[in-house]
């Protein structure tokens, strides 16, 4: 048997997931997540204040007294959006390693991107469908066109929700004037995505956990359903998604927090991000959303897996 840890540090959350592999099987047998929200002390600056800094820091160490416990073979550690931009990166680098024994990396958002292909595609298995995967964090979103696993076109933007949230009015209320400035926005950043959908024209939209796993949760619970967050792939219903689109665009963010399904660590960026999907169905005339349950952990864990030939 061989046990391996995934620290994966977000913009929002850091998570933790530990997974046993015997004999070519995976069996997961931890999952976390810490809320950090490095971003808090102004994202824009791409500076890591004080406190959130402190925030990333305890939740690693926490994660490496877990992991120690566990007698892991290996520790795969990668850092994204907020950390790998942050003018102070390497001060936390070197305080993970130092403070929490955990050896972090910051990976690019296209290495980003290839691993979360890889991790929904390892929930996908035999999809045939050119899909289009998007992936929306605090710091950065992820967009990606691909086909049976393999990747045919992919950027990362710096567009995150808690970007978003910065710039734009989104908190409470979103009036009709800030969602269109918002919108305005991301067209002007995505320009050359449009030019890959036209050459491409993916069938699906496959939202990557995070934001779509909540609109998944409000909208099951709306059906007197309980959510299922153990399942790898799941439908979304358009139609109810874009009624709980204009729910989340019309409600302040304590009324956003009272709605079953609701996390509190996403209820002041959900609409945002809800933004930005809407946005993108818009364009796109996309009319099928999977959520995927897996997303960058698991694509970090079964590249090593794939490297070593565990699997």
């Amino acid at each position: 048997m061989h046990r391996v840890a995934v620290v994966d540090c977000g913009t929002n959350t850091f998570n933790l997931l530990i997974a046993d592999i015997n004999d070519g099987k995976i069996r997961f047998r931890k999952r976390t997540k810490r809320v950090v929200k490095l971003g808090s002390a102004g994202i824009g600056n791409n500076f890591i204040g004080e406190l959130p800094f402190e925030r990333g820091i305890s939740a690693l160490k926490e994660y490496s007294d877990i992991i120690k416990k566990a007698k892991v073979d290996a520790v795969l550690a990668v850092a994204t959006s907020a950390i790998r931009d942050a003018k102070n990166k390497n001060s936390f680098v070197k305080a993970a390693k130092n403070r929490c024994e955990i050896n972090l990396k910051c990976i690019s958002g296209e290495k980003e991107a290839a691993l979360i292909t890889k991790g929904v595609n390892s929930a996908l298995k035999n999809d045939n469908k050119t899909s289009l995967i998007l992936d929306i964090g605090g710091g950065s979103v992820e967009f990606i066109i691909c086909k049976k696993g393999k990747i045919l076109w992919k950027n990362s933007y710096r567009l995150g929700a808690a970007r978003l949230i910065e710039a734009f009015p989104l908190k409470n209320k979103v009036s009709k004037s800030a969602e269109k400035k918002t919108e305005a926005h991301i067209n002007s950043v995505i320009v050359d995505f449009f030019e890959a959908f036209n050459r491409y024209n993916p069938e699906q939209l496959i939202g990557s956990s995070g934001s779509f796993e909540t609109f998944q949760s409000i909208i099951s619970l709306k059906d007197g359903k309980q959510p299922n967050y153990r399942k790898e792939i799941q439908v979304l219903d358009v139609k109810k998604y874009k009624i709980l689109h204009q729910e989340l665009l019309n409600s302040t963010y304590e009324e956003r927090l009272q709605m079953p399904g609701m996390l509190k660590m996403r209820a002041d960026m959900i609409a945002a991000a809800s933004i930005i999907v809407t946005f993108v169905l818009k364009k796109t005339k996309i009319k099928d959303i999977i959520l995927s349950n897996y997303s960058l952990k698991e694509g970090v864990l079964f590249e090593y897996l794939q490297k070593n030939k565990l699997i």
